[in-house]
């Protein structure tokens, strides 16, 4: 009779627990069903092209900008010097070119905080070439439909819309600067000639390419291979093979990508002094030949390669004022020596006081010094960190002799 009772239990909540189940399964692909978005429910808000938008103002908690296109280029409003990636310019006019959303949630609650809408993620503003303007509020995202919430101001209902719509307000104002490029002679490394750092203090060394050699049949002289010379200011040449470091210096000057842009449109001295550029720390200059195509003479349609020596450099400024550097240790703005070998210029990081870290022995302590940098030519001023330039900044002769 127990082992019956029992039993009955048993069934009794295996029973429950397979109704429990039915119901969260029903209640699960319910939901599942509603917050699909079958294609034929999309609703068009506006259909058109990018070159029928005008302009677009985006406001948000990092960005306030307005873009606009004029004579098939994109400029940003009232500031007409400002280098603007037309990529991204483009892409982000594109987006509001033509607007789908996935379903109408409400009719009300166009700034409802149950919707995020009364303090918008985004609001994006564009007038169409033909008079029309739309106001649009980005609020929160809705992570079982993978879109966010929209509103059109003055209409009042609430939409759901796919994130990708919101991809290309994710653009803050730095973002929107074409970036300068230092160009990569077309032969990389094989055509540089030669590698120069000179310092604001005079101080300055230039690594040389030595061409290889073969020696005339019979004479007594060796074939040589090419190697890399180093040279002071003062015209000591140290003795060894520095193939390799410059090699690393090269790589280590095209590797290199900016943190961060302070300023553009930079080119009269007093701007250039404002960053320390117009008598900088460091200019690095990189010597190389290229091959260029001429025509012939005489109106001839031949052509003919020769080389060409050409040259480009980059400029290290001012550190920056937040770079946790202390004002004594700016007082001498260039490479730190010693006496071990006379003209030994490794340069140590600076501690927050000024001093060493190596002397310290606390490489903890270590911090990372900022300066302006420009590329020549260049109108935009960068930041980069001493540390991206630690080979080129750097090097260590144990001999001074002359050869």
């Amino acid at each position: 009779m127990k082992k019956t009772k029992n039993l009955i239990i048993l069934l009794v909540v295996l029973a429950v627990a397979i109704v429990i189940y039915i119901a969260a399964t029903i209640i699960a692909n319910r939901e599942e069903k509603n917050n699909e978005t079958p294609e034929e429910t999309k609703i068009t808000i506006i259909d058109k092209t990018a070159s029928d938008v005008a302009s677009v103002s985006l406001e948000s908690s990092s960005s306030n900008y307005t873009i606009e296109l004029s004579s098939s280029t994109y400029y940003l409003k009232d500031d007409h010097t400002f280098p603007l990636d037309q990529t991204k310019a483009q892409a982000i006019l594109e987006t509001v070119s033509s607007v789908e959303c996935n379903r109408l949630v409400s009719e009300t609650g166009g700034d409802s905080a149950d919707y995020g809408l009364d303090k918008p993620l985004y609001t994006i503003t564009a007038a169409y070439t033909d008079g029309a303007a739309l106001t649009f509020k980005i609020g929160d995202y809705n992570r079982h439909t993978d879109s966010y919430y929209l509103s059109i101001e003055g209409e009042g209902k609430v939409y759901l819309i796919d994130k990708s719509f919101t991809s290309g307000f994710e653009y803050s104002m730095k973002d929107l600067l074409t970036d300068e490029k230092i160009t990569e002679p077309d032969d990389g490394f094989g055509c540089v000639t030669a590698i120069e750092i000179a310092f604001s203090d005079g101080t300055a060394y230039k690594y040389t390419l030595i061409p290889a050699t073969i020696a005339e049949s019979g004479s007594e002289e060796e074939d040589t291979e090419e190697s890399w010379r180093l040279t002071l200011a003062d015209g000591k040449i140290i003795p060894g093979d520095f193939t390799e470091k410059a090699n690393n210096i090269y790589d280590e000057l095209f590797d290199f990508v900016p943190s961060d842009w302070v300023d553009y449109n930079v080119a009269e001295e007093e701007q250039l002094a404002k960053y320390g550029l117009s008598e900088p720390y460091a200019t690095i200059t990189v010597f190389y030949e290229d091959i260029v195509t001429i025509s012939g003479e005489d109106g001839s349609s031949s052509t003919v390669t020769k080389p060409v020596e050409k040259n480009f450099s980059v400029k290290l400024g001012n550190i920056l004022p937040d770079s946790g550097e202390a004002d004594d240790a700016e007082t001498s703005d260039s490479p730190d020596t010693t006496e071990d070998s006379g003209y030994n210029t490794e340069k140590n990081t600076s501690t927050a006081d000024g001093s060493s870290s190596s002397a310290n022995n606390n490489p903890e302590e270590e911090t990372e010094i900022e300066r302006y940098f420009l590329i020549g030519g260049g109108k935009i001023v960068y930041i980069a960190s001493e540390n991206d330039f630690e080979e080129t900044l750097t090097f260590v002769a144990s001999e001074t002799e002359e050869e």
